[in-house]
């Protein structure tokens, strides 16, 4: 591969568009070209000093004008839109371009009434109401154990939300996502009330659940909740703003095994076998990049004897249970479980999964990656679970961080690391 930063690929790497595929070709590489990392870490240092220098400086504008900007920010940065990935034009500019491209889009916006235009369709920005955005992601009928407490309705809308939100999602998925993402971005930050308690899952049996059908819809509204209260309010979030299946679905699993059938990717990576216990954990992904939507499932088959459990997803809500969901182009869905083996035990398990009307199965193995991929989930974990407990080890945090700087590679695990950084600074100063 072409090892010039200016090249197009590169350009489109360091600023979180490339594809699959292109990344993959960019972390070779730099494996391979000492000199080639330097560079990059020259350009990262850039962005970083750029990006300290709009958080920690006043800005000279009155307060309806850093609003607007923070509202334009935000609906393109809120979420991934799912787009075909023929349709993105590679770049033949250098990297630094795309900064000043933004401080003139931003310009532009600021002339403009309202950067939330309801796009052509059968949906409309209205008919994604705040109630809609507010909900959390459903489990999709994931087992649950007798002492999990079902509820039917929250604290933002009963059943009928709930059915209307699984409607729109299942017809115009591309759509609804990115009406999603306008909503979060320019809806003021939700208040405790408006979201529903939390309930943590418990352990299932192996025995007992041999099959566990894995959640399609999983949304990232908390993480840019997150992000909203660090670099515009300088606070940390409160607790029941804080789903961790949201900050895990924000992050793209770019290493591990996969597997593609039909056009549908299976990713996976599981952390490094403990000495000191039987626990370990599998980051999930399964992304559509056929180019069209789909209709798809999947399951996780577990290992015999073994103990299961699906991290975050609020067990309290009703949720349906469809199995065969609508993916847009380039929509991804990613979960993590935890995965309690009996002693000795070789097997791993399996992921099954549907494509239209194609069943295709993958036995799970171990990955050959570097196990940073899992150990910067688990530190989310960590982190989203200590803001929801009130009880953040900030040392034990702090030093993950610091290790996990060097040896992650995607902007988005890069901005991550910062503001969960940030949000530790922010409780050592309370």
């Amino acid at each position: 591969m072409n090892a010039e930063l200016d090249r197009p690929e590169w350009t489109a790497w360091l600023l979180g568009e490339a594809s699959t595929e292109e990344s993959r070709r960019c972390q070779e590489a730099l494996s391979e070209n000492t000199a080639l990392r330097d560079a990059v870490e020259e350009q990262r240092r850039l962005i970083a000093s750029i990006e300290k220098v709009l958080v920690t400086n006043p800005p000279l504008l009155h307060e309806m004008q850093r609003e607007r900007i923070y509202r334009m920010a935000r609906s393109v940065d809120v979420q991934q839109v799912p787009v075909h990935e023929s349709s993105r034009k590679k770049r033949h500019l250098p990297v630094w371009w795309g900064a000043a491209a933004a401080l003139i889009v931003i310009g532009f916006w600021l002339g403009l009434s309202h950067p939330l235009v309801a796009p052509k369709g059968n949906l409309t920005y209205e008919q994604v109401s705040k109630e809609i955005a507010l909900l959390p992601s459903s489990d999709q009928g994931f087992p649950r154990d007798n002492r999990n407490q079902v509820v039917t309705s929250t604290a933002v809308g009963g059943g009928d939300t709930l059915r209307r939100r699984d409607e729109m999602w299942q017809k115009r998925p591309a759509d609804f996502l990115r009406l999603v993402a306008q909503r979060v971005a320019a809806e003021p930050l939700p208040n405790p009330a408006e979201l529903p308690p939390r309930h943590p899952r418990n352990w299932l049996s192996a025995e007992q659940y041999p099959q566990a059908h894995l959640p399609i819809r999983v949304g990232q509204a908390s993480w840019q909740w997150t992000k909203r209260n660090v670099l515009e309010r300088q606070q940390k979030p409160h607790p029941s703003l804080v789903r961790v299946e949201e900050w895990i679905q924000a992050m793209p699993l770019g290493q591990g095994v996969h597997d593609t059938q039909e056009g549908i990717e299976i990713r996976y990576a599981w952390s490094s076998p403990a000495t000191d216990e039987s626990v370990r954990y599998l980051v999930l992904s399964m992304q559509n990049i056929s180019g069209k939507t789909q209709s798809v499932n999947w399951a996780f088959i577990a290992p015999r004897s073994s103990q299961y459990r699906l991290i975050g997803f609020d067990s309290s809500m009703s949720h349906t249970t469809q199995r065969n969901a609508a993916m847009a182009a380039g929509e991804k869905v990613q979960i993590m479980l935890a995965v309690a083996f009996q002693k000795g035990s070789q097997e791993l398990g399996a992921i099954s999964f549907r494509v239209s009307d194609r069943e295709f199965s993958h036995s799970l193995r171990e990955t050959s990656e570097d196990f940073a991929t899992v150990e910067y989930y688990l530190l989310l974990r960590e982190m989203a679970e200590g803001l929801v407990e009130g009880k953040m080890d900030r040392a034990r945090l702090m030093k993950q961080i610091h290790s996990l700087q060097s040896r992650v590679q995607t902007p988005e695990h890069l901005e991550g690391l910062m503001v969960m950084k940030r949000l530790c600074e922010i409780d050592a100063a309370r």
